[in-house]
C-alpha cells in the first residue's frame, strides 16, 4: 500500500510574532508623524493595513494583488466585506 507524501506547509505565524513584524510600521508612523511627513505616514499606514488585513483574512498572495479599495465595504462595528471578481 501507498501512502502519499506529507504537504509541506508553512507553520502557522504566533501572535508574538505577529506583533514583532507590526512593530515595523508602527515605529515607522510614529516617526513620520514627528516629522511632520503626511506622505510616508500614508504609506506605512497603508503598508501596515494591507499586512494585516492579509494575516486577518487569510488571504493569499494572489488575493491580495487583486483588492481593489472600490471592493472592499467596511462598517464600522459589524465589520468588512471584499469582493473579488472573476478577472
Amino acid at each position: 500500500m501507498l501512502y502519499p507524501a506529507l504537504e509541506k506547509r508553512a507553520k502557522p505565524l504566533q501572535i508574538e510574532q505577529l506583533a514583532r513584524v507590526d512593530q515595523w510600521p508602527q515605529t515607522a508612523i510614529g516617526e513620520s508623524k514627528s516629522k511632520n511627513d503626511r506622505r510616508d505616514e500614508i504609506r506605512h499606514l497603508h503598508n501596515r493595513a494591507l499586512l494585516l488585513l492579509g494575516i486577518w483574512c487569510g488571504f493569499h498572495g494572489d488575493e491580495m494583488t487583486q483588492l481593489v479599495a472600490e471592493h472592499v465595504e467596511i462598517v464600522p462595528g459589524q465589520g468588512m466585506t471584499s469582493y473579488f471578481p472573476v478577472t
